[in-house]
């Protein structure tokens, strides 16, 4: 079987073979044309010239002609086939067709005797076979479809409820896989096919969505004549049939209405060789199959694709809003949740302006989206925004324009960034710089200045004199090395760092360095330890330990009265190892426990301000012990104070 491409190609191929042509012509499209436009008569030739390809034998020929089709057959059994294709076009069209067959004589004029002889069947009252010597090989045929009107009254009806099991059962699964297999006999019974399959399509790639049916389907020749089916469909997109030795097939593309439109799937139907394949009976009921299919297949797409952008967008660390063109939330992320204190439940079809945007800000918040729907995006937007409880937190808004398929915007995804952060480290930043500024500045100041001093008046000076000099500028370059080093302590511990070298560690010995280091204080003050024995090693970093105890006890020293105690304790408290620096001095004013640990915090009392420090050992020293895992407090009950810190055993 072959085809030509137009009708002056098969004119002048049907001349050249000779033999027999045989001319088809739907009666009705004229008047489907005439009252229901172009594009139905075509869809209605289209439906004939697949009947009739399905039923083409080997040798034969077809192409359009005259409005409608033409087959080249042999002249010897052209009658008989003539006969055959009536015969099988009744059963498979549903509309009535004619035939005009001319056959031997002179090849040159064969294509217009079939003309002829079309034109008198037509002529004659439609749906008869004529020869061009105008005598009827069969006259005054009934129409098909001719049965008592009861019948096809019920099986219209039948059709009609095995079409709506089939819409139901579509969404009746978890998935459209899982309805496919509850649902494909209805298929099989609206077409009389033997064999179902449903393949989807997603941009370049193919998916055999569901396979049902005989096992003369299943083999690799079948499977290979699907595909070459599948593939001429997609080219197309227009229904098709194909034929082998043992089996026909029929697709058609689940498409949405247009040219150009989205393709979606192909749906394809097999039959037995034997029982041809039915291609107008399946057609009809494989558009409507088609159509509910491809309504299915956007909406499992969609659905798909919505649970996979919900599925990322509860794991941005950003509240993330859709909102629709109406200002209305679409979307809810759990990170929006969780920042601004409503379920997601209570927010979906609530407008965002009434929510979240206070009343003095929503006209600039109207602004912001329409610049973002022209722009397609608007970024770095600082506004705020009310959070559940009350509370006006600032964020920073990035917009961006949702298009759909035809590039018309549906919607707008707003992407919140928490200011307060930022803020803060701002705040931070400058409250850093002040303070090493300040704090700087001392040191810095002194040892210049003695510098100066030595360079310009050295030789005048004393040896005496000249050392008192020097002690000062050594002091207080110690003294700026222990800021340096206590800023980017809290550099490292900020940034995340900080690296500790664990290993078992036992506690009683770092204190007892720390004792030795602060013995013979020139205060007079005693340090003395008291440990429980036979205590457990704990797993720290011991440099960073021995760091926190010398911090501590170097704070007791500086509050204790002369000739005081500062006391080092541990003992084991459960599943942990406790440490504690007790002294004996004024203890921490009421106003100033809060904030003990804060960074640069100092308590504004007598006994703190006569004292040096930029306020970060304490922060520094709950940093380290919170990296190990740990904790860290105080006990001040009035006179004297107790910091303690507890570790995980090793």
């Amino acid at each position: 079987m072959s085809v030509a491409l137009d009708e002056a190609a098969f004119r002048a191929e049907a001349e050249r073979r000779g033999g027999a042509v045989l001319a088809l012509a739907v009666d009705e499209l004229e008047t489907v044309r005439r009252t229901r436009g172009e594009p139905t008569a075509r869809r209605l030739l289209g439906r004939l010239e697949l009947s009739l390809h399905a039923l083409l034998s080997e040798g034969e020929l077809a192409g359009p002609f005259e409005g409608g089709l033409a087959l080249s057959l042999r002249a010897e059994d052209a009658r008989a086939r003539a006969a055959e294709l009536l015969r099988r076009l009744r059963e498979e069209f549903r509309f009535p067709v004619s035939l005009g067959l001319a056959a031997g004589g002179d090849p040159r004029d064969l294509c217009e005797r079939a003309a002829r002889a079309l034109r008198e069947a037509v002529d004659a009252g439609g749906n008869r076979l004529h020869l061009h010597a105008g005598g009827a090989l069969e006259a005054a045929a009934a129409p098909a479809g001719g049965g008592a009107p009861e019948n096809a009254l019920a099986e219209r009806y039948q059709k009609l409820v095995l079409l709506n099991h089939f819409a139901l059962g579509l969404f009746a699964k978890e998935s459209l896989e899982a309805s496919l297999g509850a649902v494909g006999h209805n298929v099989l019974a609206l077409t009389g096919a033997k064999y179902f399959g449903v393949h989807r399509i997603e941009g370049s790639s193919l998916q055999a969505l569901h396979r049902m049916g005989d096992a003369r389907f299943r083999t690799e020749e079948a499977a290979g004549a699907e595909r070459a089916l599948i593939e001429q469909v997609r080219r197309e997109r227009k229904p098709a049939a194909l034929t082998r030795e043992e089996i026909g097939l029929f697709a058609m593309p689940a498409a949405a209405a247009g040219a150009d439109s989205h393709l979606a799937g192909i749906v394809v139907v097999g039959f037995p060789r034997s029982a041809g394949v039915r291609t107008d009976a399946a057609s009809h009921a494989l558009e409507e199959v088609a159509r509910l299919l491809y309504n299915a297949l956007v909406l499992e797409g969609e659905l798909r694709r919505e649970r996979t952008l919900a599925a990322m967008l509860d794991q941005s660390a950003d509240p993330v809003i859709l909102m629709d063109l109406e200002g209305r939330i679409t979307l809810w992320s759990r990170t929006a949740a969780e920042f601004f204190g409503h379920a997601a439940e209570r927010t979906l079809r609530q407008p965002l302006e009434e929510l979240l945007v206070p009343a003095d800000r929503r006209v600039e918040h109207r602004k912001a989206a329409a610049r973002a729907l022209e722009r397609g995006t608007l970024r770095d937007h600082e506004t705020l925004y009310l959070r559940a409880d009350g509370e006006l937190v600032p964020v920073e808004l990035t917009m961006t324009r949702i298009d759909d398929e035809k590039d018309r915007p549906f919607a707008l995804l707003l992407i919140v960034r928490d200011l307060r952060r930022r803020q803060e480290l701002e705040r931070l930043k400058t409250e850093l710089v002040n303070v090493v500024s300040h704090e700087l500045r001392g040191p810095l100041t002194s040892i210049r200045g003695f510098s100066e001093t030595l360079l310009e008046y050295g030789e005048k000076m004393t040896r005496e004199e000249r050392g008192k000099q020097l002690e000062v500028i050594a002091r207080e370059s110690a003294r700026l090395a222990r800021l340096l080093t206590d800023f980017l302590d809290v550099s490292r511990l900020e940034s995340g760092g900080a690296r500790l070298e664990r290993a078992p560690a036992d506690l009683a010995e770092l204190a007892a360095r720390v004792a030795e280091t602060f013995a013979g204080h020139p205060s007079g003050v005693r340090v003395e330890l008291d440990f429980e024995s036979g205590l457990p090693k704990a797993s720290v970093d011991a440099d960073g330990i021995q760091r926190v105890l010398l911090n501590l006890v170097g704070n007791a020293l500086k509050y204790s009265p002369r000739g005081g105690r500062v006391l080092i304790a541990g003992r084991r408290r459960d599943d942990e190892l406790e440490c504690s620096v007790a002294d004996e001095g004024p203890g921490i004013p009421e106003a100033a426990r809060g904030r003990i640990f804060q960074r640069f915090f100092r308590a504004g009392d007598e006994a703190t301000r006569r004292l040096q420090g930029a306020g970060l050992g304490l922060y520094i020293v709950k940093g380290i012990v919170e990296a190990h895992g740990g904790s860290i407090g105080f006990d001040s009950p009035g006179r004297g104070t107790r910091f303690w810190f507890r570790l995980p055993l090793a």
